[in-house]
């Protein structure tokens, strides 16, 4: 008998320490069979306010909130009746009229013959829960009335590539009255992409679209569609990762850029046809440029008298400056074309810069000259050299051009930074010239621009040198730079990274 009894104290300590679990995690009341409460728990009290004293003995709708339907409590105890389980959720209301929301589950207990006891009640509150969805979904709702106002489309796609929303302006566009209208043609708007080189596919290069479009963050994506006209339409797409409360989507917007697009396309086909033809014409000029410049050589060998010589220098400077300006347009049509092509080769500067320095010497006198070169320069670089020149003999024609006679024009490299591999060496040159006004220095790098263009009259050029030497920069892969004051002097620079090569190499 002593163990029975053991056995029996055992197991009934542990359904006390299971009744102490329950009762400190759930909402518990009992009820007799007409309703009235006989039993809370303090998490009851906690939750409704009201003491247990207040509660005991009074119908547990003391604390039905007016908003519960009644046929809900109808169908609650038509299941009770039946002696089955009834579960569902149960609007409350507080002591202090505050709504509460319990998930609830109600047992009826029966004695041995199948009569009823009471009703136990165990109850999880979800009020929290509950108005943090609400809340969710009221921010859901907003964004969505938002981008229904937006003059783009505007599509949300959940990480596993569901389709969760479009805006208005997307029905606008295509042919389809709802989203459910679409969604029961379609899974994907990528199904909507027509099949173009150049345009988003639902795969690229192994890609699904939108993981190519996150993975290639540095590119512009355009998308070709067909509009509910037939119509082909261009839209710019991106996007952009959302989260909140646990759940990632995409925000995916789709631009209409037919216009901009076809614009753009007429924009370069002039510019090509202008290029071309400023290449043709620069052409056909140099020939009969080259004949005239001849002649002129001949003709200036048998003149006699001082007059007729100086008259000779003035034509000759005359044909000189004009097969420049030729040369120069037809160098801006190529760079314009994208028919410039780097041709990089093992180089020995110091010894480049000195060549040039020789040739500025030799045709510029009057104007003090001095080469500033970096004596731990490697002599051996990799370098385009034919553009290098040009890019540099542009810029000292226009230092000697606006520096006054007695000022000073300087031709300099110098290493910024170096390793076993590569050196980043600045290249400029500077003057102590006219100078540049603030204003004007971004724009002296458009082509046919002077940063006065009074200026023209009084020196030769169509302000084409600073920008085919911009260009020329750029092609290498830096920046052409200007640091100027007026009255003191400009300063063009520019900074390569560059190759180390070894003495002899190619």
């Amino acid at each position: 008998m002593s163990v029975k009894k053991d056995e029996l104290k055992r197991k009934n300590t542990l359904l006390q320490q299971y009744l102490k679990a329950i009762d400190t995690m759930l909402i518990i009341s009992k009820t007799d069979k007409e309703g009235n409460i006989t039993y809370v728990n303090d998490l009851f009290c906690k939750v409704s306010g009201y003491s247990k004293n207040e509660v005991i003995g009074l119908p547990h709708k003391i604390v039905r909130h007016p908003q519960m339907p009644s046929q809900s409590f109808q169908n609650l105890w038509n299941t009770l009746n039946a002696k089955q389980s009834w579960k569902g959720v149960v609007y409350n209301q507080s002591k202090e009229d505050k709504k509460y929301i319990l998930k609830n589950i109600i047992f009826p207990l029966l004695d041995e013959e199948g009569n009823f006891i009471e009703y136990i009640s165990l109850a999880q509150d979800m009020s929290e829960v509950v108005e943090k969805k609400n809340a969710l979904r009221k921010e859901k709702q907003k964004l969505k009335d938002i981008l229904n106002h937006v003059d783009s489309i505007v599509a949300m796609v959940s990480i596993q590539d569901k389709l969760l929303f479009l805006n208005d302006k997307f029905f606008e566009i295509f042919e389809y009255d709802t989203f459910a209208d679409f969604k029961a043609k379609h899974e994907c708007i990528c199904e909507l992409f027509q099949a173009r080189e150049g345009y988003l596919q639902t795969v690229i290069d192994g890609s699904y679209w939108i993981n190519y479009i996150v993975n290639n963050p540095h590119l512009e994506h355009y998308a070709l569609m067909l509009d509910k006209h037939n119509n082909e339409t261009i839209f710019s797409v991106t996007q952009k990762l959302i989260g909140a409360e646990n759940e990632e989507f995409f925000v995916v917007t789709l631009t209409d850029v037919t216009s901009l697009h076809y614009a753009r396309e007429e924009a370069k086909a002039a510019s090509n046809a202008k290029s071309e033809f400023l290449r043709n014409m620069s052409h056909e000029m140099r020939t009969p440029m080259n004949g005239i410049q001849g002649m002129l050589s001949l003709f200036g060998k048998s003149l006699s008298s001082e007059k007729q010589k100086l008259y000779f220098e003035i034509l000759k400077s005359s044909a000189d400056a004009l097969l420049v300006n030729i040369d120069n347009l037809f160098h801006f049509s190529q760079l314009e074309n994208g028919k410039v092509a780097l041709e990089v080769g093992a180089v020995n500067l110091v010894e480049e810069l000195k060549k040039i320095a020789s040739i500025v010497e030799t045709e510029n006198k009057e104007i003090l000259f001095e080469l500033q070169n970096d004596s731990q320069i490697s002599e051996c670089i990799k370098i385009d050299s034919l553009h290098l020149k040009q890019i540099l003999f542009n810029l000292l024609n226009n230092a000697f051009k606006f520096t006054n006679l007695g000022g000073k024009v300087v031709l300099y490299a110098s290493i910024l930074k170096e390793n076993a591999q590569r050196t980043t060496i600045r290249i400029g040159v500077k003057d102590t010239g006219i100078g540049i006004e603030p204003s004007l220095q971004e724009k002296i790098f458009e082509s046919f621009t002077q940063s006065d263009n009074s200026l023209r009259k009084k020196f030769d050029g169509v302000g084409l040198g600073l920008s085919i030497s911009s260009q020329l920069v750029s092609l290498m892969g830096s920046k052409l730079k200007l640091e100027s004051q007026v009255a003191k002097g400009s300063d063009f620079y520019f900074d390569l990274d560059v190759e180390i090569c070894q003495k002899g190499e190619r």
